[in-house]
């Protein structure tokens, strides 16, 4: 059986303990409701300000969520590659931004998906 949405979420939040408050923050701001899309801009924020080291501690390791996110795009349904594709890949920094060099550690199938949705990065 494929993984959704929320079984994505919570394990990413099992698994990276440092995005708690993000997540903590979020639902309470969404009146109580997981909005996966929003919800990524700020993990997108986080990984990245990690990756730039400019993360408060305790950052999140960038290099191991980018793996849970390979890993979740295989094992995931069609919302859950979505969420991943459309809120995290497309939020990456673009050419001439920091941070950018980021996409040279996604695993092959993000990789692929990046080089799909951005052609030119």
């Amino acid at each position: 059986m494929l993984m959704n949405v929320e079984s994505f979420v919570a394990e990413l939040v099992e698994r990276f303990p440092e995005l708690r408050g993000t997540y903590d923050a979020h639902i309470e701001n969404m009146g109580g409701e997981l909005l996966a899309h929003a919800l990524f801009w700020d993990v997108t924020n986080e990984v990245v300000a990690s990756y730039l080291g400019e993360a408060e501690p305790p950052a999140v390791d960038w290099r191991t969520l980018i793996l849970f996110l390979e890993e979740s795009y295989a094992d995931g349904d069609i919302d859950v590659r979505k969420v991943i594709v459309t809120s995290f890949l497309l939020y990456l920094p673009f050419p001439q931004q920091p941070g950018h060099a980021i996409a040279t550690f996604l695993g092959p199938r993000l990789a692929e998906r990046f080089r799909v949705a951005r052609p030119d990065g």
